[in-house]
């Protein structure tokens, strides 16, 4: 694959969260159409979340050690995610703008470029405006749409 050659690929999340209770939250896998490409030895992933209400377009970056996840949309969202680091976000939603911070656990990624398919996991704990929300754990399983 060139670079900036995208694919057209279907994107399956697989999200478990556990909360300040030690409530875990699993979600059903949520699969979205979208596009997979590689740039300066980066990967992205692009593709559309469709809820009850409206669009969401979301991008998922990741390259060595590093990862961002931004949301546009009525959920609008700015995290980036550094292994073993906290770093400084955005979230707005229906409460208006919020901080986060991510301490990262995990980024990890894998790509095959013969079979045209891979996954990125990203484990991190949330804070929003300074409260502990609860660790995350997000899979995303890429596979390209005619295969």
């Amino acid at each position: 694959m060139r670079p900036i050659d995208k694919l057209a690929v279907n994107v399956v999340l697989i999200s478990k969260a556990i909360d300040e209770t030690e409530k875990v939250t699993k979600t059903t896998p949520k699969t979205d159409n979208g596009y997979f490409y590689m740039k300066n030895d980066a990967l992205y992933v692009k593709f559309d979340e469709i809820d009850d209400h409206g669009t969401i377009h979301t991008l998922i970056k990741v390259s060595k050690g590093k990862a961002l996840i931004q949301r546009k949309g009525h959920v609008s969202m700015n995290q980036p995610l550094v292994k073993n680091e906290e770093m400084a976000g955005s979230y707005s939603g229906p409460y208006g703008e919020m901080n986060t911070l991510a301490k990262t656990h995990k980024i990890k990624a894998l790509w095959d470029s013969h079979l045209k398919q891979g996954w990125i996991q990203l484990n991190y704990e949330l804070q929003v405006q300074g409260q502990y929300v609860g660790y995350f754990d997000l899979t995303y399983q890429i596979a390209p749409i005619n295969g």
